[in-house]
């Protein structure tokens, strides 16, 4: 019995790691995402202006 209480121990410590591991990947990917559509609108201010040049003469 308390080799059993052990492995679920480990599985239950190794379940809540995978977790913690999880929520830190995907905090990473949303700033990485916000960086990314960041420049996303950058590039469309930037595009706007040229087409505005563009009509312009």
């Amino acid at each position: 019995m308390k080799w059993f209480d052990l492995v679920m121990a480990i599985f239950y410590a190794f379940g809540i790691s995978i977790n913690i591991v999880g929520m830190v990947a995907s905090f990473n990917m949303i700033r990485r995402y916000n960086k990314f559509v960041d420049h996303l609108y950058r590039t469309e201010i930037y595009l706007e202006c040229l087409e505005n040049q563009r009509k312009q003469g």
